[in-house]
């Protein structure tokens, strides 16, 4: 019974450390098996934040695929509202023109009657 008084050394040490690592995963799964989880937790828990990464670099890549289609949309209706204002502003030039040759018109049929009327 003296000899369980007896300090250890570094080798017996050694030893029975070896020993624990050894079976420390095996024994801490029969006790509670929930304990063993936390690796593979911290495990899944990374992927899912490197999934969640990925999928916010894809959502914001497509995100500017979307401005990009929208800001072209928006070319391609002002470009059409332009040309359509171009042909409103061409309508109205060619109407005033039409309006002056009708009063142009009106003003040489009235002196024509005039001329015609004292002369006849």
């Amino acid at each position: 019974m003296s000899d369980v008084n007896m300090p250890l050394g570094e080798p017996e040490l050694q030893r029975i450390g070896d020993y624990v690592r050894g079976h420390l995963y095996r024994w801490l799964s029969d006790v509670a098996p929930q304990a063993i989880a936390g690796p593979q937790l911290i495990e899944r828990m990374v992927r899912v934040e490197e999934e969640l990464k990925n999928l916010r670099e894809t959502m914001e890549i497509r995100f500017q695929a979307v401005d990009r289609r929208f800001e072209a949309q928006q070319a391609v209706m002002k470009a059409g509202f332009d040309a359509m204002d171009k042909r409103l502003d061409a309508q109205q030039a060619s109407m005033k023109v039409q309006q002056w040759i009708v009063i142009v018109g009106f003003v040489i049929l009235g002196t024509m009657v005039s001329v015609l009327g004292l002369a006849g």
